[in-house]
This record gives structure tokens, C-alpha cells and sequence, in this order.
């Protein structure tokens, strides 16, 4: 049938990141993750919105260079040095009154093509509707805002939700990275 979904919160999150794309002077086109070609990556920036699930050919390419790695499920990231683990519970909590915990990555690097990639990404969809204003706003924390001015970073917030909405954030951590 050719059908394509968006899921909600990814338009929350496009919806606050969106006018700083504009704002920037260059075109810019909105295309699914599944339509990037390696090719663009030698003639156009990428900014990612999305899940983890979905980064198609940009999951390989952020996460070669990049101190974690995804684990057994796309609800899992883990830090390739130390094993530490951050684990969405959003999809065991989600339906119940409880409060859950969501995890939202946010990187920016050069692809091996030239192009500057730009990663908000998240476990589940509370994590990235929590993180796409936090981005947009330029307000970022204290180490955050440091290694945001190098080169390439890294960064994991923490969001807490519950019933689909993202109640708080916190930074877990931020690195440089190549």
C-alpha cells in the first residue's frame, strides 16, 4: 500500500528544531530517513530527528566513532567502555499511571563524506519529544554547552514520562567526539 507513519512525538520534536533549520539561510528538505542515500552525505548537511530505530543508513555512521552502542533492542544503549546501561522502561509503564524513564542521544559529527550530521534521537517516544525543545532553545547545560562549541559531540538525557508525556529532563553526560 506505500504507506508511511510519523510517529507523533517526532513531529513535536521537528516542530520546535524546524525554524532554527529555516533560520540557517540554506535549503532545506524533509525527506524520511529510509529515502538518504550515501551519496548525499558528500553534498548535504543531515539533521536527524527521529528513533533510534529508525536512523536506516545514519545508525551505522553515528555510532561507528561514537563512546556507545545500541544493544540487543533499540531500547538500550550502552557505553562501550564501561557497559553501563541505559534502558527505556516507557514500553512496560507506558499504560499504567507510573512513571518510566526515556533516553534521548543528541550528536553532532562529520560523515565520512564531508557532511556535518546532526543526531536527535531517542529509546522511545517520550525521550524525543522531552529533547526536541531542549535542542531548539540553545539553552544547554554547562558541559553540554562546552563540548557543543568542538568539533563533534555526544550527549544522553534522561527524560521522565509518564502516560506519554515527557515531565522532566536531566543530562546524564556529554563527550566529545570525533
Amino acid at each position: 500500500m506505500g504507506l508511511n507513519y510519523l510517529p507523533f512525538q517526532t513531529a513535536y520534536a521537528l516542530q520546535s528544531i524546524a525554524p532554527l533549520l529555516q533560520g540557517s539561510g540554506k535549503e532545506v528538505r524533509i525527506i524520511a530517513a529510509s529515502e538518504l542515500t550515501s551519496n548525499q552525505l558528500n553534498s548535504h548537511d543531515v539533521v536527524y530527528v527521529g528513533l533510534l530505530s529508525a536512523m536506516g543508513l545514519l545508525e551505522e555512521i553515528t555510532f561507528a566513532n561514537s563512546s556507545v552502542r545500541i544493544g540487543d533492542s533499540y531500547d538500550d544503549l550502552i557505553d562501550k567502555e564501561s557497559g553501563e546501561r541505559w534502558m527505556s522502561d516507557e514500553a512496560r509503564r507506558l499504560a499504567s499511571p507510573a512513571f518510566y524513564r526515556d533516553y534521548a542521544y543528541v550528536a553532532r559529527f562529520s560523515a565520512p563524506g564531508g557532511a556535518m550530521v546532526t543526531v536527535v534521537a531517542s529509546e522511545r517516544v517520550t525521550g524525543l519529544r522531552g529533547v526536541g525543545p531542549i535542542v531548539a532553545s540553545g539553552e544547554l547545560d554547562g558541559s553540554l554547552r562546552d563540548h557543543a562549541g568542538g568539533e563533534g559531540f555526544e550527549a544522553l538525557y534522561q527524560v521522565t514520562g509518564q502516560q506519554g508525556a515527557d515531565l522532566s529532563n536531566r543530562l546524564i553526560w556529554s563527550r566529545e567526539r570525533d
